[in-house]
């Protein structure tokens, strides 16, 4: 059985993921619809690169 602690660091991690990936999906539907697939490419690498901090912050938590 996992401690509460655990559990709540977990989730938050969870709601972040989705929570980045629903921002990287509009923009890159935006991107598409303005522009072209060129630039619908350079909004999801601008995205990776905008997870490398949430990255090093989980590996810290201790995942």
């Amino acid at each position: 059985m996992q401690r509460y602690e655990t559990q709540r660091r977990k989730a938050y991690i969870a709601r972040l993921t989705i929570a980045q990936l629903m921002i990287t999906l509009i923009g890159m539907l935006a991107a598409y619809l303005v522009a072209d697939i060129e630039s619908m490419s350079s909004v999801f690498k601008g995205a990776l690169v905008a997870l490398l901090p949430h990255v090093f912050f989980i590996k810290r938590m201790g995942f």
